[in-house]
């Protein structure tokens, strides 16, 4: 404990110490802002063709006094009131146009004839439009001029100032105005399918030098353009009385054509509004929620930034299949997918299997769609990096462990067991299409080297080797084997039954990310194997290996994903693991766990919560399940005369 509180204090002291060098820093950095000001407005004064504002004085003026009322700095560190200087009303102010040339600060290039016009002053996307024109004839005439140009503003970084209000305002205008000129009318005679722009799309010749502008902000100037159409549009079009065009929009971004889009989302109601705000808060754009969704598109979406159509007849639906992931995220939150307590984990799983159901990839697809829901998980060692600690965070595989409590050997076990079960199955499938009859495919498979358990061997024995692979005792294992196979523990086993056994022992394996084999996970798969008719003369064999082959195929899609998070080869000093990764693995041991929660069945690699249905018919046509009239529990499949728990059909004790 003592060495525990020795720690802390130091933390807190050394944060303190932190804190208080920050805000001196800062500090620093707003009096050289007064004293560049200072500087700017003596060199424009001795410029002849420049006359400096009165206000510029008083803002100069201004921001001395705030200095002066700043107070000293705190023991602690606390951050004192920051500069309010305008820096675009300087730029404004001092922008001027001499002789036909645009200037900044004290850099000067020729303007169009057009740009000097009134009518083009006075409209902010034809001044805009000009002033780029300008300045990329400017460049493109002479390579030098592109030399010049950046070492002005490299050897004058005081000039950077006017350079980043001018640009930020001549970009601001020409996104609002491109968007709110080429954007056409929706279905109700409103903005619905914006068109939006880049001033390096549509000035190409800029390129070279548009580093020098301090633009970190480019999403955030996409929001603001979308909303000054979209609420300027409505008013000059008598719109904006009509509570249809009142709500708060989110602007979702997607291409079409070559041309850059963003549809306008309603949401359905202020509880789904809510809902997209918490998300973004969660992924750190608190009230900054439009912001979010153009990063999305590009950041976080797994499927990047959607290109295709939305149709504006169809808009909801379009949009939410465009970017299903972040629709899906949405959903799972009305499901309180984040709250241990509150959650509703049926009805989370239902939602999964109905929204990506059974196929190609699927459970990846489950997995993903949880990992965009989730709240950003805490970073290890976040808490000491707050108190002033630099902390770089655990590396990946030590904090993969911690998560997921599998290390990377024993992982990569469970995941070549779903690998050797996915290949063992398609080699079964090519000879079932092969081999006609059961005595023939069985013969090949023990050909192939199948049947590692051999025939003749006891249950008790067998038992005590499946539990030398699990945490589950041999007994649990003889108790499935008997319930299952209805073997005494004298009973020697046939070639089918122990092929059943070893394709169950691998599959049951795979079921688990560890890679150990669970009585659970093992009676399931056992269980599958003796209901499908993979080992029955019955038509339905095909169909059954291939249900099973494409549920092991998923799996391996989905572990595929931890795979390569664990396995990434380190790109920098520290090999950690990135808030998205992050994410992906909590969100499939969460998956992993709902699961085996919720399926009355399966677990892992189940088809589907039930093996079937009461009304499900057999290929006779005549009912598939039966009563057991030995065991009242049960009911007797009628293709493969095998007996099942009612439970494992949905309405079974209603047969």
């Amino acid at each position: 404990m003592k060495g525990f509180g020795l720690g802390l204090v130091k933390g807190l002291v050394g944060g303190f110490t932190r804190n208080i060098a920050q805000e001196e820093q800062v500090r620093g950095l707003d009096d050289q802002r007064v004293a560049d000001l200072e500087d700017t407005i003596i060199k424009a004064s001795l410029d002849p063709k420049k006359r400096v504002p009165e206000s510029l004085g008083n803002m100069l003026k201004d921001a001395k006094t705030q200095l002066e009322q700043r107070g000293s700095i705190g023991p602690f560190g606390r951050a004192g009131p920051r500069l309010r200087l305008d820096m675009d009303q300087v730029a404004t102010s001092l922008g001027a146009i001499d002789d036909n040339q645009i200037k900044i600060g004290t850099y000067a290039f020729p303007g169009t004839d057009a740009y000097f016009e009134s009518s083009v002053q006075s409209d902010g996307l034809k001044r805009s439009t000009q002033f780029w024109t300008s300045l990329q004839n400017h460049l493109m005439e002479d390579p030098n001029n592109i030399i010049k140009f950046r070492k002005h503003f490299q050897d004058n970084p005081n000039e950077k100032i006017f350079l980043n209000s001018i640009f930020r305002k001549n970009q601001t205008d020409l996104k609002q105005g491109y968007t709110l000129k080429n954007t056409p009318k929706g279905k109700h005679g409103e903005q619905k399918s914006f068109v939006r722009t880049e001033v390096l799309r549509e000035f190409g010749g800029l390129e070279p030098i548009f580093d020098l502008f301090d633009s970190d902000i480019s999403t955030e100037s996409e929001v603001e353009a979308m909303d000054y159409s979209y609420k300027k549009f409505n008013k000059d079009n008598d719109l904006s009385a009509n509570n249809m065009f009142k709500k708060n929009n989110l602007y979702i971004p997607y291409q079409k054509d070559g041309k850059l889009m963003a549809f306008a989302y309603t949401p359905e109601d202020k509880k789904e509004r809510a809902l997209f705000d918490s998300l973004a808060k969660d992924y750190g754009y608190d009230g900054r929620t439009n912001q979010f969704l153009f990063d999305y598109a590009t950041k976080f979406s797994p499927n990047k930034l959607y290109e295709g159509n939305i149709s504006l007849e169809d808009e909801d639906t379009n949009v939410k299949n465009a970017y299903g992931y972040l629709f899906h995220a949405i959903e799972l939150r009305k499901l309180n997918i984040n709250n241990p307590i509150s959650v509703d984990k049926p009805n989370v799983m239902n939602y999964l299997n109905e929204n990506f159901g059974q196929g190609e990839k699927s459970d990846r697809k489950k997995v993903l769609a949880l990992s965009i829901a989730m709240a950003k998980p805490t970073r290890p060692g976040s808490a000491l990096e707050a108190n002033g600690v630099l902390t770089m965070g655990m590396p990946r595989q030590e904090e993969l462990l911690s998560i997921i409590g599998v290390k990377k050997k024993d992982f990569e076990e469970g995941y070549n067991a779903a690998i050797k079960a996915r290949n063992q199955l398609e080699e079964l499938l090519k000879l079932r299409l092969k081999i006609k009859t059961s005595d023939g495919l069985v013969e090949e498979m023990y050909k192939l080297g199948y049947g590692i358990f051999g025939t003749g061997g006891q249950v008790s024995q067998l038992a005590n080797m499946l539990s030398s692979r699990s945490d589950d005792d041999a007994a649990l294992f003889e108790s499935t084997l008997r319930k299952v196979f209805k073997k005494s523990n004298i009973d020697e086993l046939g070639k089918i039954e122990a092929l059943k056994i070893e394709l169950a022992f691998t599959l049951a394996r795979a079921a688990d990310p560890s890679g150990r084999l669970s009585n659970q996970d093992f009676e399931v798969q056992l269980r599958r194997l003796g209901t499908t008719g993979i080992f029955t003369n019955i038509p339905s064999q095909i169909s059954a290996i291939e249900t099973v082959l494409a549920d092991t195929q998923n799996l391996v899609d989905q572990r595929s994903l931890i795979y390569a998070i664990y396995n990434k080869a380190s790109t920098g000093k520290f090999n950690t693991l990135s808030d998205a990764e992050r994410r992906i693995v909590y969100a499939s041991k969460q998956f992993h766990q709902l699961r085996r929660e919720t399926e009355k069945v399966g677990a892992a690699l189940s088809r589907a919560e039930f093996l079937g249905n009461k009304d499900d018919k057999n290929e006779s046509g005549n009912p598939k399940y039966i009563a057991d009239p030995n065991n009242s529990d049960n009911v007797i499949d009628t293709d493969t005369f095998e007996s099942i728990p009612r439970s494992h059909i949905r309405d079974g004790d209603k047969i």
